[in-house]
């Protein structure tokens, strides 16, 4: 083949991801995702998926909520319970905040002695459409319902058990929902109380959380012993890492890769003659054990 000039491979460059830094995870299109080397973010029993700042936390999220990219996802990866899977946004995964407290209404909620995960619990069982909670007018009648009604978790996850389809909650973006890291901190631990709850109540209703690392170091200080071996935590990061621990590889290269190969045509990317890409390297979806 003939290669191209360096002045066009600059110019190819620049065309391939001009596009994507001017985007946010909220408004890539599907043609600029690569899903390989993050492909544990997605197994429906990781509870948490811990990554810093940058790393596509808010990107995976949104793969998970919307129902085309998460159809995407289950056809490239193989892994098909994605497909039967009825994913429901939480804080962050939807870009807005009206499935659950407002700022000053979750401080006030604390502040009145209420858990967080009796907070969250509610968001939950709301957005999964428990109509003893959907009716009620407002955050603090719910949790107020939920304390009088302690077994409420328990009943509604054994009932959409029965219904054969495997149910997620998806909270994202935890570290802004108050501008106090401690109340942050506090909230996160609530959150992954309840996604502990869910992992030992049944295989089909589950939390996945996406959380920095500080946030889920202070969050899980707080939890229980047993609280904490309950959650399933993957790493959401595109480096590989050898038997000794040590990065072989990263799939940012063939991020770059996919990139210039789905650049707008032009005289630039019409002589850059990529090879082809491997797939995903097993059709498993993912290990039963922890």
């Amino acid at each position: 083949m003939t290669l191209p000039t360096p002045g066009q491979l600059r110019t190819l460059i620049h065309d391939a991801l001009t596009t994507a830094l001017t985007r946010d995870a909220a408004t890539l299109p599907a043609s600029m995702f690569y899903t390989p080397g993050c492909r544990p973010a997605l197994f429906i029993d990781s509870s948490v998926v811990r990554g810093g700042p940058g790393v596509g936390k808010t990107l995976w999220a949104r793969v998970l909520t919307d129902p085309d990219l998460r159809a995407a996802a289950a056809y490239d990866l193989k892994m098909p319970r994605l497909e039967d899977t009825r994913v429901i946004s939480a804080p962050g995964a939807a870009g807005d905040s009206d499935g659950y407290p407002a700022a000053p209404e979750l401080e006030a909620l604390i502040g009145e002695g209420i858990r967080p995960v009796m907070v969250w619990t509610a968001v939950a069982l709301t957005a999964l459409g428990v109509c003893d909670l959907t009716h009620l007018p407002s955050w603090r009648d719910r949790a107020q319902w939920l304390l009088r009604n302690p077994d409420a978790l328990r009943q509604a996850v054994a009932d959409l058990n029965s219904q054969g389809h495997t149910h997620l909650v998806v909270f994202d973006s935890l570290d802004r929902l108050h501008p106090d890291q401690r109340i942050t901190d506090r909230l996160a631990s609530g959150v992954l109380q309840l996604a502990a709850d869910l992992a030992r109540l049944g295989p089909r209703v589950r939390a996945k959380v996406f959380l920095r690392p500080d946030t889920l170091d202070a969050a899980l200080w707080a939890l229980r012993s047993e609280a904490r071996r309950a959650l399933r935590t993957t790493d959401l990061n595109w480096s590989t890492p050898d038997h000794w621990g040590q990065v072989t590889g990263t799939h940012l290269y063939v991020l770059e890769v996919v990139r210039l190969t789905g650049a707008e045509p032009s005289i630039e990317s019409s002589s850059f003659d990529a090879p082809a890409l491997p797939g995903p390297t097993t059709s498993r979806e993912e290990p039963t054990d922890a």
